[in-house]
């Protein structure tokens, strides 16, 4: 496992004026949002449902599988959700931030950690949600730490509320550049019965998309997207390996 000693990037905005102070004004609102939804979701239940699709070389996708767990809010210092309790999660989802963990992404906490900009100077006037970017300053590991992941952040400008989030792991696009070349050197084709394929280093890459909406009177995960694909070259060819949504139910009270 890589070390975590990464020095906490202080963040700077060089903006001024009153823009500016909006901005961290909104900035401000989405972390006291993140604070207090850490203590308010922490006594709840919510039933999680699970489809997963599997891509075939033509591109063909698979029937979905559907899984349904019970999701525990309550969250440990560094932010994961407490578990299922019904089963065990899915293989599909590991290398993956837990879909809760994301409302910390603004919390002091997390803050420490990530070097975050803000991407709208000027209000959108769209309806769309205020633009931060956002970059986590720890190694990809396992991927499941929101602190090795980049992208961006959209926020309700009045509310601080989390709206969308699109994020991939920090540093993916060299990584996956190095493991292409190195399969196009090691990687070999075999024909086996009239099917060809290669053998060698894998170039497989992850992304994420995460919505937010009302339940139980606070914005929490609705759906996450959570994508791997093959990266065929450098130039940003890839072929769908494996799409994975999970989506977050009713809540309750937590048993």
């Amino acid at each position: 496992m890589l070390c975590r000693c990464t020095a906490a990037i202080v963040l700077s905005f060089a903006a001024t004026g009153p823009r500016a102070q909006e901005s961290v004004s909104l900035l401000d609102r989405a972390t006291e949002r993140a604070v207090a939804y850490e203590s308010a979701v922490s006594s709840l239940t919510c039933d999680e449902t699970v489809k997963r699709w599997r891509y075939k070389s033509n591109g063909e996708a698979s029937a979905p599988s559907d899984l349904v767990f019970a999701v525990s809010l309550r969250t440990d210092r560094d932010g994961e959700s407490s578990g299922r309790e019904s089963s065990r999660a899915p293989s599909a989802l590991r290398g993956y931030p837990p879909v809760t963990m994301w409302l910390r992404l603004f919390h002091p906490e997390m803050r420490a950690w990530m070097l975050i900009h803000d991407e709208d100077p000027v209000e959108p006037t769209d309806g769309s949600g205020h633009r931060f970017s956002f970059r986590g300053a720890f190694p990809r590991d396992r991927g499941e730490d929101i602190r090795e992941w980049q992208g961006m952040a959209w926020v309700n400008p009045r509310t601080g509320d989390l709206e969308r989030i699109e994020a991939l792991p920090s540093s993916q696009a060299p990584i996956l550049a190095m493991q292409v070349d190195r399969r196009a050197v090691l990687g070999v084709g075999i024909d086996l019965f009239g099917f060809r394929f290669s053998v060698g280093p894998k170039a497989r890459g992850r992304r994420a998309s995460i919505t937010f909406g009302p339940k139980e009177g606070l914005w929490l995960p609705d759906t996450a997207r959570e994508e791997l694909f093959d990266a065929v070259d450098k130039h940003g060819g890839e072929r769908p390996l494996r799409a994975t949504v999970v989506s977050l139910g009713p809540c309750h009270p937590g048993r």
